[in-house]
């Protein structure tokens, strides 16, 4: 079984968007090896292949220099096609590297992960963790897709194959990260149309149907029913009308909430 690491090397991982948010990265741990993935997600980007060749050449380095200048992969993958002889990434890499797969990764040894880092200072280690941790905080997949559906709901494309292309990966691998982390593509977009009905509810400029369509429902019966299952009651019904009547976001939860005696 897979499972996430949170080894020293992890603290690199968790702060490497502080380097440069373009880059997401992640590390797995399969018993013997570890795998380090990592992609660039800008959605339009020139010479994509060749930054990601030269961004694993720097990931390798990083490793080098955490781990020793003996550190070498058992395998490297990329996810675009071969570009120059084979011997060229063996010689570069040390290890076998294979293209057009899932991930661009680096495989190694999980021992390599609890190696002590020579030369390391825990006065500058808890300086820099304090200024880091100040910084934007790393994301998780899941919180990945929960910002991109709050943006594509509106726009009616919030569908698991939009946002898997913009975070540029397969949708049956943007699922199974969901799953590996107790969640679903489905369950994210309903969590975001619930939090989003709760804001939009109590503005009474906007018609059930205006509000049906901002949380892109198609047909208003299908935002009728959601509201029942959410909140116990129709966007029509007394408690929603209620909610509708106030502004706060305290009163707003309080009158649509079934827990709190509201309309079922």
């Amino acid at each position: 079984m897979r499972t996430r690491s949170r080894p020293g090397c992890w603290g690199v991982i968790k702060y490497l968007h502080t380097y440069s948010p373009a880059i997401r990265a992640d590390m797995f741990t399969t018993g013997r090896t570890s795998t380090f993935t990592f992609t660039i997600t800008l959605a339009r980007l020139s010479y994509r292949a060749h930054l990601h060749e030269l961004a694993l050449g720097v990931i390798l380095g990083m490793f080098e220099m955490l781990a020793g200048r003996r550190f070498r992969p058992e395998r490297v993958t990329f996810q675009h096609r071969r570009m120059s002889d084979t011997d060229v990434y063996l010689d570069y890499f040390g290890a076998p590297t294979s293209f057009g797969e899932e991930f661009n990764s680096l495989t190694f040894p999980t021992s390599v992960l609890r190696q002590r880092i020579e030369g390391g200072d825990d006065q500058a280690h808890a300086l820099a963790q304090r200024f880091l941790g100040g910084q934007h905080r790393h994301l998780d997949i899941d919180e990945h897709v929960h910002e991109l559906v709050e943006k594509l709901i509106p726009l009616g494309r919030a569908d698991l194959s939009t946002v898997a292309g913009a975070l540029m990966t397969h949708p049956r691998t943007l699922q199974r990260r969901l799953r590996e982390l107790g969640t679903s593509f489905e369950q994210l977009v309903d969590d975001s149309r619930r939090e989003t009905a709760i804001d939009l509810l109590p503005r009474v400029d906007l018609s059930v149907a205006e509000i049906a369509q901002q949380l892109g429902y198609s047909e208003q019966s299908t935002f009728t029913r959601s509201c029942k299952r959410w909140f116990g009651c129709t966007p029509q019904g007394s408690a929603c009308r209620a909610a509708r009547a106030r502004t706060s976001c305290g009163a707003v939860v309080r009158a649509i909430d079934p827990r709190s005696g509201g309309e079922t």
